[in-house]
């Protein structure tokens, strides 16, 4: 393979740079030629489809990629999409960032008076194959082929699918204009009204607005939403909420009206996992676990790891609880 100026590329050390158009994809991926156009073209056999039923007779429909395709994805984040994805996005996103977490995005609107809450609709299926092509072709200098291809191996039906290693970064990538617009209606309303403190952040399909005085709500809102057509991405209506501060104010899951703090509801429901472990033994809570969240878990030391999962969360956010929680003495382990 060669460059621009007819050398050849070094892909086994750099299998991208600013300088590289073309990239070696069956050097890549360990991939036979046949290979990269099964997994580039064929849409079956590719995803595994999975249905979770919601207790509102709706059902989540998501596809997980077989393994081999799942192992191209995760080199097609780690050599290419993360070479520029830390200079494009900015501060304001959260979600998919290997250093930031939930408590990261409630940091924006620790103790606001007002708390903003838009969602946007279908956030993965309404990210396209074109959308992802054109990032590739225009922010990652690749060729029409290659970009081709990868957009192909990071799409299914012409969207992203939700299980895809790829997915996340490809959509905070492509939602980056529609962080850039807010971000500069933000510093509009800013401007000679340092009172007002107008905060955005995005965790996902989550966008979160939070400022200190009282203002016409609604006019703020459709400025959202024409920003959020703008960008091809369409608001949930019914998910449009606005929470004042003698309201608990709860984003991701994470209270922040004064201090961020893990949702007393949620302490209490561990609180009475652990309690009833301690005096009895872990199959009867992974029944009533089972039950109450309409899954089917049949492994003890599952369930030990997502007690494990929540305990440290709670810990990252409240040690007092997380405290709280160790007295009763329950082995995780």
């Amino acid at each position: 393979m060669e460059d621009k100026k007819g050398g050849a590329l070094d892909t086994e050390n750099d299998i991208y740079s600013s300088k590289n158009i073309k990239l070696d994809l069956l050097k890549l991926f360990w991939f036979t030629e046949k290979e990269l156009k099964f997994f580039a073209m064929s849409k079956k056999w590719k995803y595994k489809k999975i249905e979770i039923p919601k207790r509102t007779w709706w059902v989540r429909t998501l596809y997980s990629p077989v393994f081999k395709l799942k192992s191209a994805q995760r080199l097609i984040l780690q050599k290419i999409l993360y070479k520029k994805s830390s200079e494009l996005l900015t501060n304001n996103v959260t979600w998919f960032i290997p250093w930031k977490s939930i408590k990261n995005n409630a940091e924006f609107h620790i103790a606001k008076k007002f708390i903003l809450k838009v969602d946007i609709k279908d956030f993965f299926p309404s990210i396209t194959q074109d959308r992802v092509y054109g990032l590739l072709r225009k922010e990652y200098d690749l060729d029409h082929a290659t970009s081709m291809y990868i957009s192909s191996l990071c799409c299914y039906n012409n969207q992203l699918p939700q299980w895809a290693p790829t997915s996340p970064t490809l959509s905070n990538l492509i939602a980056r204009f529609l962080d850039y617009k807010l971000i500069w209606l933000l510093k509009s309303y800013n401007e000679g009204n340092t009172w007002l403190d107008l905060s955005y952040s995005r965790y996902a399909d989550d966008l979160t607005f939070s400022f200190n005085k009282k203002i016409k709500v609604s006019i703020l809102i459709n400025y959202i939403i024409s920003i959020l057509l703008e960008e091809w991405f369409f608001p949930n209506y019914k998910k449009i909420h606005l929470i004042s501060a003698w309201k608990q104010q709860k984003i991701t899951g994470v209270v922040v009206n004064n201090k961020i703090w893990v949702w007393r509801k949620h302490f209490k429901k561990f609180k009475s996992i652990f309690y009833n472990i301690s005096k009895s033994w872990f199959g009867s809570e992974l029944s009533k676990w089972n039950k109450v969240n309409e899954v089917n878990i049949s492994s003890i030391e599952k369930f030990k790891q997502i007690l494990w999962w929540h305990l440290s969360f709670i810990k990252s956010l409240s040690p007092e609880y997380n405290e709280k929680l160790l007295e009763f003495n329950v082995n995780l382990k």
